[in-house]
């Protein structure tokens, strides 16, 4: 692994520099350790657009963590460490929109426009992620970390679909419509009814929601990402110990290219908890 490579000549290098005690921790204290964790959290908008109106619920996936870390001391108490990382981010999220522009599929026809009701998505990525820390190892078992890391998606999947609410008379029964509509092109255009999943009055299973997916959303999907990771690394026993990790992507896990039915800029932000195992 490049990365590790060039951790221990660095570490070598300080030896050099600064003499014998240097040299002890460049060439004794050299760390592999195998790491496993859960990560809670998801991809996020940190700035709100005008087309959302409200986020009515939001969940992660199962997102889980792998990785080698390599780390060397350099001086004293500091020193570096970089990591080969398969992480998987995911979420669920059901929002409401207004003039929302989309396109969405329904009963075998594709309509484009501005879409007004909610919108849940689906999104799920697979990730190698490499990281690059510097490490104050505040004691012999505690150690606190934070550094850049880029990501390279491997696996995208994304899907949804847009819904309505049912719209009730005065006397509480169902009218037989619902709230949310697409406009065919423009605000001015014809007007769609977007609707759910109900039982018509024959027993028969009726969805006029309206769904997107396939190959051509999941490319709207950023395959390179990168951002800022902080951690603490703790020992219980010379083998053993536990980590947490807070992450934030600078750039969106989503393209601003035209016709992605997620405009708004969405951060993976996630706090990952598992366990080490020390290897060297």
């Amino acid at each position: 692994m490049l990365l590790a490579l060039l951790v221990m000549t660095w570490g070598e290098a300080a030896a050099e520099q600064y003499g014998d005690s240097a040299r002890v921790f460049a060439s004794r204290h050299l760390n592999v350790t195998l790491r496993a964790g859960y990560a809670v959290g998801g991809t996020i908008p940190i700035d709100f657009p005008p087309e959302m109106r409200g986020l009515n619920s939001y969940s992660p996936k199962f997102n889980y963590v792998f990785s080698v870390n390599v780390s060397t001391p350099l001086l004293a108490d500091w020193g570096v460490e970089t990591a080969l990382r398969f992480e998987r981010r995911g979420f669920q999220s059901d929002v409401t929109m207004r003039h929302y522009q989309i396109t969405l599929e329904q009963g075998g026809e594709k309509i484009s426009g501005p879409f007004s009701g909610n919108v849940v998505i689906n999104a799920v990525q697979a990730a190698i992620t490499l990281p690059l820390y510097a490490v104050w190892h505040v004691s012999d078992k505690v150690a606190l970390k934070a550094g850049p890391y880029v990501s390279y998606v491997t696996d995208r999947t994304f899907h949804g679909y847009a819904y309505g609410e049912k719209v009730y008379d005065a006397d509480g029964t169902w009218s037989g419509h619902f709230d949310a509509y697409i406009r065919r092109d423009e605000v001015r255009g014809e007007k769609v009814e977007i609707g759910n999943v109900y039982t018509d009055s024959n027993g028969n299973i009726v969805d006029k929601r309206g769904t997107f997916s396939g190959e051509e959303f999941n490319d709207y999907m950023r395959r390179f990402q990168y951002g800022v990771a902080m951690g603490c690394d703790m020992m219980l026993s010379r083998k053993w110990g536990a980590f947490a990790e807070l992450s934030y992507g600078f750039n969106s896990a989503f393209t601003d290219d035209p016709g992605n039915p997620v405009t708004m800029p969405l951060h993976p932000v996630y706090l990952t908890l598992g366990v080490i195992y020390r290897l060297k």
